[in-house]
């Protein structure tokens, strides 16, 4: 099973990276305190939750303004 990053673009113009693995119903991962699509991916504690959840579902992560591959150096840190 491969990830397929990509980024979208809010309002104020910061770019916010998104992956998504799997297929069937869509399940959406609440944002963390920190996130990190590639990092997450790469380590056996995250991965192995990851696998389980893409099994049955389109599964969708996210980072945050400022963390992991979105834009940094963000004025606005709201949603």
């Amino acid at each position: 099973m491969e990830q397929d990053i990509r980024f979208c673009k809010t309002p104020d113009d910061v770019r916010i990276a998104y992956a998504t693995s799997g297929k069937g119903p869509p399940l959406v991962r609440v944002l963390g305190w920190f996130t990190h699509l590639e990092y997450e991916w790469e380590n056996p504690l995250w991965r192995s939750g990851i696998d389980v959840w893409s099994a049955n579902h389109l599964h969708v992560r996210y980072d945050g303004r400022c963390m992991g591959l979105s834009d940094r150096g963000v004025r606005n840190l709201g949603l």
